[in-house]
């Protein structure tokens, strides 16, 4: 059987056309934040970690663990490290409190939603 005869073809395996393979979505990406590295430190209310530098890198941004020359923007939420704190006011980078880098993501038109403390 051809791949051609199966309906749903495109997702079906060149190997083998009884395997239909899953289709893949790629996340929503943009380059809203390219050539920016930005640090967390501290926690940001209803945002993992994890979450705010995924969506850092989703539009072409960089997100670092610790500051260096490179980085753009601390951005310090609750209980933050004093290293980073230091070490950004050293290397004169600018600091971000939550709200500050999300208006910096809405005005470079980054589209995320915010979740709510609910």
């Amino acid at each position: 059987m051809a791949k051609g005869d199966l309906d749903g073809a495109e997702n079906v395996s060149e190997d083998n056309p009884y395997i239909v393979e899953p289709e893949r979505t790629q996340a929503e990406t943009g380059d809203e934040l390219t050539d920016v590295t930005i640090v967390f430190t501290g926690s940001v209310e209803s945002w993992t970690r994890d979450e705010l530098e995924a969506l850092v890198e989703r539009h072409g941004g960089d997100a670092t663990d610790s500051v260096s020359r490179n980085t753009e923007y601390l951005v310090v939420g609750e209980n933050p490290g004093e290293t980073n704190q230091e070490d950004a006011e050293a290397d004169n980078i600018s600091e971000l409190d939550p709200g500050e880098f999300f208006d910096l993501l809405a005005d470079r038109g980054v589209d995320f939603e915010r979740e709510s403390s609910q």
